[in-house]
């Protein structure tokens, strides 16, 4: 019995010192302990697998249990189940993205889990402490398209099946979703035998609703070249709009060259691209109702009988342990050069955010990575004050016109009439916005309490926050047009007083001028005719007149 126990002992410690320790694969970043356990999940019983992993089957319209090469099912690969520090959420982590313990036990080992944080990317003065297993990854404002994080955001990646997100986004901005759309031979025979598909009948008549929610909740790639070929009359046609419509969005390292994303080393986008795909998807009430579904029946047609479609992400899934009842809408992606990938819409109160992470290790990485991107995303709002009537007034002049006058009435001093709050993170604030308002240089009397005067604007960026109306803080009364013309008329003697005046002002002076100017005249003639008379007494130096000698005459 001992020596049973020991050579028991003996044969765990081998199996243990067996298991791979890849510490040169492992990217550089933030390590979190984990314990997680080994188990068989193939079908096949044999020990001697070396930790194969098969994904189970994520469902399909004719359970055909197919390896496809383009969306939803991911191949064998070697992989281990980890329990969270709690010990009840399983994350299904790859080899190469940990590094082997110092503990072990019967029941579990213990492991660290070690995050690529390369490339990581947050707004100024925002700290993004959490860990993303994918890639890459972005998290953008759906209201704003604001980055709230990134990982490789604008790294050029394969996107698997959330290519459909803009073919659907395309079919309802310029279709009607009541069309009937007949399946074409070509939309069924042309996709590739490991496509996913939505079981699709040549000849067979469908909705153009029916079609985008078999394009989305099964992934079907039959269903995305009809729905293409209904929109744009060919295949070719409609990517050249995908194409055209991802750069009207701002999209900068996207191409397409199919509606529904099978591998094509020339079909690609980045993290931050297909956020920007799938705000603009977020913001359409026909895309909402459609990638929201957790699950779409489509009645029976002359060639098949009736479906019923079950979404493949589980955070839509009110029956899986991933589903969050803030998710409304997603995507979800896979085939082998691209790993698994998935596009979220999440919505919380009044805050809105699109979540992408691509090459992520297995789909419940790619949903814990959601709920962790948006979780650190939620956390960042705040309802704040965004601009009210404490941060603006203006002083403008104020004017009466009557007839051919102006009459000044003074200033009045304006403001805005409420206040404008919002739930944002904390860099967009009062400090952040921007305001543009319209007003007149002067304003027009009468003016009352509550008159729109103008209007201003708060925005960040290209969003609208709100507008308020521009208002006066007091009335100012226009004169009655009785007293403007008795002003008027007063005016008028006034200025026909100044007139006489001036007239009379003007008058002495030029008669002060002439009679001056007489005088010098005068003064100057007189001078010169007693000149004259000295000249002519025999050119003698005239002397002086000599003076009378006054006599006094006394009487006594």
């Amino acid at each position: 019995m001992l020596k049973r126990i020991m050579a028991a002992a003996l044969a765990f410690t081998v199996f243990t010192a067996a298991l791979p320790l890849n510490t040169s694969a492992v990217p550089s970043g933030a390590g979190v302990e984990y314990d997680y356990y080994e188990e068989d999940i193939d079908n096949d019983t044999s020990d001697d697998d070396d930790d194969e992993y098969t994904a189970p089957s994520q469902g399909r319209a004719n359970n055909n249990n197919n390896n496809d090469d383009d969306d939803d099912t991911p191949t064998t690969r070697k992989q281990r189940t980890v329990f969270d520090e709690n010990g009840d959420t399983e994350r299904r982590v790859g080899e190469g993205q940990f590094v082997y313990a110092e503990e072990s036990t019967s029941e579990a080992t213990t492991v660290t889990i070690i995050v690529d944080q390369s490339g990581v990317s947050t707004p100024e003065g925002i700290k993004a402490d959490i860990n993303i297993m994918a890639e890459a990854a972005a998290l953008i404002d759906a209201k704003t398209g604001t980055m709230l994080y990134g990982k490789h955001a604008d790294q050029k990646m394969y996107p698997a099946s959330m290519t459909k997100v803009m073919t659907v986004l395309l079919a309802c901005e310029k279709g009607n979703l009541d069309d009937m759309v007949t399946v074409s031979e070509n939309a069924v025979n042309s996709i590739p035998w490991d496509s996913s598909k939505a079981d699709l009948e040549v000849g067979e008549e469908l909705s153009l609703s029916d079609l985008l929610h078999a394009v989305i909740l099964v992934s079907g790639n039959d269903a995305a070249v009809v729905v293409a070929e209904h929109i744009a009359g060919s295949e070719e046609a409609f990517v050249r709009m995908m194409n055209e419509r991802a750069k009207e969005l701002g999209c900068e390292n996207t191409h397409f060259v199919n509606p529904h994303g099978y591998h094509d080393e020339d079909h690609y986008t980045t993290p931050h691209d297909m956020a920007l795909i799938a705000q603009a998807a977020s913001q359409n009430e026909n895309v909402n109702k459609i990638w929201g579904s957790s699950d779409h029946s489509i009645p029976a047609t002359s060639k098949h009988e009736a479906r019923l479609l079950n979404h493949s992400d589980k955070m839509l899934q009110p029956t899986t342990s991933f589903y969050d009842e803030r998710i409304k809408g997603g995507k979800t992606g896979f085939h082998n050069q691209a790993l698994n990938t998935l596009a979220s819409y999440a919505v919380n109160g009044d805050v809105e955010l699109v979540a992408v992470v691509m090459k992520d290790n297995g789909y419940d990485a790619t949903y814990q990575d959601t709920k962790t991107l948006i979780d650190y995303g939620f956390a960042l709002y705040k309802e704040r004050k965004l601009y009210g009537r404490d941060m603006f007034q203006r002083i403008l002049p104020v004017v009466q016109h009557y007839k051919d006058e102006t009459v000044d009435l003074g200033t009045v001093a304006v403001t805005v009439s409420g206040d404008i709050t919002a739930y944002t993170p904390e860099f967009i604030n009062s400090d952040t916005v921007g305001i543009e308002y319209e007003l007149p240089n002067e304003l027009e009397a009468p003016i009352e309490l509550g008159q729109v005067l103008g209007t201003l604007t708060v925005t960040y960026g290209d969003t609208v926050f709100g507008t308020l109306d521009i208002v006066p803080e007091n009335p100012v009364a226009a004169i009655p047009t009785s007293k403007l013309d008795s002003q008027r008329r007063w005016r008028a003697f006034k200025n026909g007083l100044k007139v006489i005046g001036i007239t009379l002002l003007v008058v002495i002076a030029v008669l002060a001028a002439i009679t001056f100017g007489l005088r010098a005249w005068f003064i100057s003639q007189r001078k010169r005719r007693g000149g004259k008379k000295r000249t002519n007494s025999g050119g003698r130096t005239p002397q002086p007149p000599k003076k009378k000698k006054k006599v006094k005459i006394k009487f006594k």
